[in-house]
Parts: structure tokens; sequence; C-alpha cells
């Protein structure tokens, strides 16, 4: 990515909440996505999908050292560092499979220290870095976004207190407001091996699969201006993720190492609170 490149897609990121690059992952790294993915999925316990209907599942990939290629993708971290916001990081991901037939998805955000001031800054904290692993569009279950929710208050946000609980994951209800369409919201079709990244602070959801076949996705968590981060959230993320390689051999654990937050040990981590009121204004 030249200089050029990379400016445009930290405006974009920094004002409407979400970009696409096209063809991050090659034939290689999508192949060896999609075997650690479907690997996760196959040994994923029945009762697992049951209870998350609405993401089909939500499994994380912190223990299994076949997802290594995929979270140092050279690709992708050129990319990430390439947009100026500081030292980089990384800190959780998921498979998120949505068999044929799942619902909609219910409207979130994924920020989790609203009662702290940084929420309000103008660049993103953390990113999701998505790539799915087939074809997207409307009819498979694309994500929906609601552009710069980042950073304004919205209607929508009113209906967030309800998002992540188990009645959310479980999507029985699906006349819930917290899975209606929203004005503003657009779709974000994209290709297998396209990189789409997201603030977590953007309000987003995801279409029903109305297809055939599984869609599968890998979502990553990066920060991608780790040392600008207060202790208290640096030690919440060092104490809740810096240890998740442990048991990895040492070759897949070397192309992590570096991009795991640290944070100093013993300190007071900053309270969870997942609710934007506190922090947003109209």
């Amino acid at each position: 990515m030249n200089h050029c490149e990379a400016v445009d897609l930290r405006w974009e990121l920094v004002e409407k909440g979400y970009a696409v690059v096209p063809g991050v992952l090659d034939s290689f790294g999508l192949a060896a996505a999609q075997h650690a993915a479907r690997q996760l999925l196959d040994n994923a316990p029945p009762d697992h999908f049951a209870a998350n209907r609405t993401t089909g599942s939500m499994l994380s990939i912190a223990a299994e050292p076949g997802f290594a290629e995929v979270i140092a993708w050279p690709k992708t971290l050129q990319i990430l560092r390439s947009l100026g916001f500081g030292q980089l990081a990384w800190s959780a991901g998921y498979v998120i499979s949505k068999p044929a037939g799942g619902p909609r998805l219910f409207w979130h955000q994924d920020w989790l220290w609203w009662t702290h001031p940084i929420s309000a800054s103008a660049i993103p904290h953390q990113l999701f870095a998505m790539y799915y692993l087939v074809d997207t569009d409307r009819r498979n279950g694309c994500l929906r976004v609601v552009p710069h929710s980042h950073r304004q208050r919205l209607p929508a946000h009113e209906q967030l207190l309800r998002a992540h609980s188990a009645e959310a994951l479980a999507g029985n209800d699906q006349s819930d407001p917290a899975f209606s369409d929203m004005e503003g919201e657009v779709d974000v079709p994209v290709r297998a091996g396209d990189l789409l990244l997201g603030d977590s602070r953007l309000l987003h959801a995801a279409h029903g699969n109305n297809s055939e076949s599984n869609r599968t996705l890998i979502t990553l968590w990066y920060h991608p201006a780790y040392e600008q981060l207060p202790g208290a959230i640096q030690a919440f993320l060092a104490e809740k993720y810096g240890g998740s390689l442990n048991g990895w051999k040492t070759d897949k654990r070397n192309r992590i190492d570096c991009l795991l937050p640290y944070g100093a040990e013993g300190a007071p981590a900053w309270p969870i609170c997942r609710d934007p009121h506190v922090a947003m204004h109209p």
C-alpha cells in the first residue's frame, strides 16, 4: 500500500468508521484460514451453535496455533502500520460462521470502555479486521453498518443495551428493534480474502443467511495505537489476552509475540462499560 492509499484508508476509518481493502489474503492465506476455521468448527460442541443462532458461532482462536498465519499476515500488518496511528497490537479473534437459514445478527458495537474519555478519540483504538472466507452479499448475510455511528449518538444506540445478551444471541424474536433496518445503514458485500476494517465503536449487524451454504468469517481485534491507550486499559488487555499463546509451539508463537498486549503487572484495570450513552452526544 502506497502513501496515498494509506492516507485515503485512514480517512475512511476516521470519518466513516469502516473501509474495505480488496484481495489482502492470497490463495495460500485464504486456504490456510479456511482450513483452520473448518477444524475449529468441526470440533465445537453442538450446544454452542444453538446458543449463538444470530452469529452462527463465536469461537475464540486464542488457543488455536493454526490461525498464526492469518493473525500475522504480512500484508495486513503492513496496511495497519501504514495508517500511522501508532504501535500495533492484537488481542483476540473469533470464527463466526452463520449456517444456511441463520437469522439476522443484532445491531451492536464492540468497544468496552465507554466511561473512559478516550472513547471520544478521533482515531480508532480498536479495529475489527474481518476476512470473509466466501464471497458475501445481502443474500448470504453480508455485514450491515451505519456509517459515522462510531462518533455520533443515534436513535439506534437506544437498542444496544440488549446487544450481546443471551436473548439477542439466540435471536428467537427477530421482530425486536435490535434486528431491524436502520436509517442510513449500508450493506458491505466483499469477496473472499478482502480485508474489512471497522472501528470497534461502529454500529454493525448482518443480514440473515438465505443461501444454501455456511457464511464463515474470521474477525481479529487489533489496537492500532497501543502505546496511546491508558495504562488501565492496557492492564485489562494484558491480563485477559497477553498470555493467550501459552502452549503454542515456538515457531507459531514467534510470529505473534510482538503483537501481544502488554501492561504494568498488577495495575488496576479500567472497568468494562458497553453503554455508549455515557460518552456519546447527539
